[in-house]
């Protein structure tokens, strides 16, 4: 576990003992008091031992990574790649489910605003009768693409009793940053439950 002062965070580093295996680390944000997963472009960039190097200089303190290959490796919010892989990102909103099991949700109308300098984002809506089925479908009921600032409304239907929302990075290692994304719910009753 290390602390890092830049992204006001908490990495908690889960690297198996034996070289070469995949693994999945974690990042607490304190700011907004949710996790995050992290996962590295290679298992031999895993952390081994980890260092904060605590300059004078507030620019100077940085969060120091040993991994398997032997090299030294820190965090950089503007670096584009991970060593020359490129850095896929996404995130997952949701779910917005229905409170009775025979009833529906309805996503009918979602204005997302991004970030001035953003790149463009995709979005995908899944659907499923339950959060489990929604949050592990392979292919979204349909893909918005959004663009930095304000953007015009998505009005595509979207129905189930469990809605996902999936944003993320339209070209791997594009930077993008959402400001808001704004949906209109509604649940619909019994006699819209059997209809898909």
């Amino acid at each position: 576990m290390a602390w890092n002062d830049r992204a006001q965070g908490v990495h908690v580093f889960a690297t198996p003992l034996l070289r070469g295996q995949a693994a999945t680390h974690y990042f607490f944000d304190v700011r907004t008091a949710s996790w995050w997963i992290d996962k590295f472009a290679s298992a031999d960039m895993n952390p081994k031992a980890v260092h904060t190097f605590d300059g004078d200089a507030k620019d100077d303190r940085v969060l120091m990574i040993g991994s398997w290959d032997g090299y030294a490796r820190h965090f950089d919010s503007a670096a584009k790649d991970d060593d020359g892989t490129a850095i896929a990102s996404h995130v997952y909103l949701g779910p917005v489910q229905s409170s009775d099991i025979n009833s529906q949700v309805m996503l009918d109308e979602m204005q997302c605003i991004l970030a001035n300098g953003s790149s463009n984002a995709t979005c995908d809506v899944y659907v499923g009768d339950t959060v489990e089925e929604a949050y592990n479908k392979t292919s979204s009921l349909y893909q918005a693409t959004f663009s930095a600032g304000r953007n015009k409304s998505e009005r595509r239907m979207a129905r189930g009793r469990a809605i996902f929302l999936k944003l993320g990075n339209t070209a791997a290692s594009e930077a993008w940053a959402l400001e808001q994304i704004h949906c209109n719910y509604g649940e619909l009753g019994r006699r819209f439950s059997r209809i898909h």
